[in-house]
């Protein structure tokens, strides 16, 4: 009857609200069962917006930049937070998404999670009363209620930070306590008055919003350990005041680059020694004349500039390399920096992709030897060098190899040939937009493969070979 559905109308948030807490009876018991350790992990989960799919990459940095329990001295932070990860979903609180997944339950690695709608308002309802973060949507209870002395902030519509109100209230409520702002309301493409006023920031997650230029307030915050930002600027050389950072990512908002010199790093960047993890899009480092960044372990979105000897021997501890080429008609020399990646002794991670590759030349870049000294490699990412199949077998060599994606024209020619015992930990492999016909696996390939991935490739009509995990 129409009255009936419109009672229902009237009362839809309160009926919402009821049933979220039925469940949240439900799901106590759960929460109450986690070890201590994971509790504060699976709270934080409600820092993000409802029905958000969440990087395992991004949940690694951001519980370690909360100073959350750190891992057992055999462990890395990627296989701690793997383990919590797996520990949230085994009690059914957190869901790791098989289709968004890159190897499944048998493989050592997950790559996003999600969280149950009831979950979210769980760890949200929860969050709250415990003073573990506050989120603010819009401007009604969310803003007053309970904001104060919040430790955490995470903002899900940021144009609240245009109003002036809001600002001062957030400064006179929290000054004292707040040291996460993360925002991750939808993007805004044009720049809103962000308030850096929080002294005691230790976190700032401000990707979803446009800066014109790097906000030199921001150096301030002399706690910062971790920084995400968008903007179209450099970085300020007064960078290295944040002497405290482990985290720097700084992504643009204009894909489409103009012709110019070359962007670097300030060269302060080398006296930031509590450094981990370095993004900055478009930019490169300068020679490190001598200083050294001991603690880095991942540099990602960098160039070949970026790929010297005199720069990888200033970053002994490197685990994930991330390189972006440019594609040039004369670019004999263009793959010369693979000599240099010898000195990374501790690389797990090598992600290498030239951008907008010319498909129509016979050969992408002049092949360059690949390097046969990487044995502690375990993820290769190759896309557009345009390699002769032949060449692969170095790569078939590399002894810890798991994960082997190959994506448009990395490797080029009608048929592929593994040779035997190659590959002999490799377990998920992915050939995306190639021109291969057929492919051969010889006794003893691939022994241990049990994921394969084969799309947009010219005409795959023959795959020969024996598989242990198919």
């Amino acid at each position: 009857m129409p009255e009936y559905w419109s009672e229902v109308l009237e009362k839809k948030n309160s009926l919402f609200m009821d049933a979220y807490g039925a469940i949240s009876k439900v799901l106590y018991p759960s929460f109450e069962y986690l070890a201590q350790v994971l509790r504060p992990c699976f709270l934080y989960m409600g820092v993000f917006p409802q029905n958000y799919e969440i990087l395992k990459s991004k949940v690694v940095i951001m519980w370690a930049a909360e100073g959350f329990p750190e891992p057992l001295g055999w462990q890395t932070e990627n296989e701690y937070s793997e383990q919590c990860l797996r520990a949230l979903s085994y009690n059914n609180l957190v869901l790791l998404h098989k289709e968004s997944t890159i190897w499944n339950i048998k493989s050592s690695g997950v790559k996003s999670c999600l969280v149950h709608t009831s979950v979210w308002h769980f760890c949200k309802t929860e969050a709250k009363k415990n003073k573990f973060f506050h989120m603010l949507h819009k401007c009604d209870d969310d803003l007053e209620e309970g904001i104060e002395g919040q430790r955490r902030l995470t903002i899900h519509n940021n144009i609240l930070f245009a109003i002036k109100d809001v600002r001062n209230l957030i400064e006179d409520s929290c000054a004292s306590t707040t040291r996460s702002l993360l925002c991750f309301g939808p993007y805004c493409r044009y720049q809103v008055p962000i308030f850096f006023g929080l002294r005691l920031l230790r976190m700032v997650d401000a990707l979803t919003i446009r800066f014109y230029e790097f906000p030199i307030e921001v150096v301030k915050l002399v706690q910062l350990r971790y920084l995400a930002l968008t903007c179209d600027g450099d970085l300020p050389s007064s960078i290295y005041k944040l002497w405290n950072l482990q985290f720097l990512i700084i992504s643009r908002h204009l894909s489409i680059k103009p012709f110019e010199a070359p962007s670097f790093i300030p060269k302060e960047i080398w006296d930031m020694k509590e450094l981990k993890h370095l993004q900055v899009v478009g930019s490169d480092l300068r020679d490190p004349c001598g200083t050294s960044l001991p603690n880095l372990t991942t540099l990602l979105d960098v160039s070949t500039l970026s790929c010297t000897k005199a720069i990888f021997e200033a970053i002994p501890n490197l685990r994930k390399l991330g390189i972006q080429i440019e594609s040039e008609p004369d670019a004999a020399e263009a793959l010369s920096f693979l000599d240099q990646i010898s000195n990374l002794k501790k690389l797990q991670i090598l992600k290498c992709v030239v951008v907008n590759p010319d498909l129509m030349t016979e050969t992408l870049l002049h092949p360059h030897p690949l390097p046969t000294s990487l044995t502690v490699l375990k993820k290769l990412h190759l896309s557009g060098l345009g390699y002769s199949w032949e060449d692969m077998s170095v790569i078939g060599s590399l002894p810890n190899l798991e994960v082997l994606k190959l994506r448009c024209y990395a490797f080029q020619g009608r048929t592929w040939i593994v040779e035997e015992k190659r590959f002999a930990k490799l377990g998920y492999l992915v050939i995306e937009d190639t021109d291969l016909v057929k492919w051969e696996v010889r006794e003893g390939g691939c022994p241990n493969l049990y994921y394969l991935s084969i799309k947009h490739c010219h005409l795959l009509e023959e795959i020969h070979g024996r598989f242990g995990h198919n």
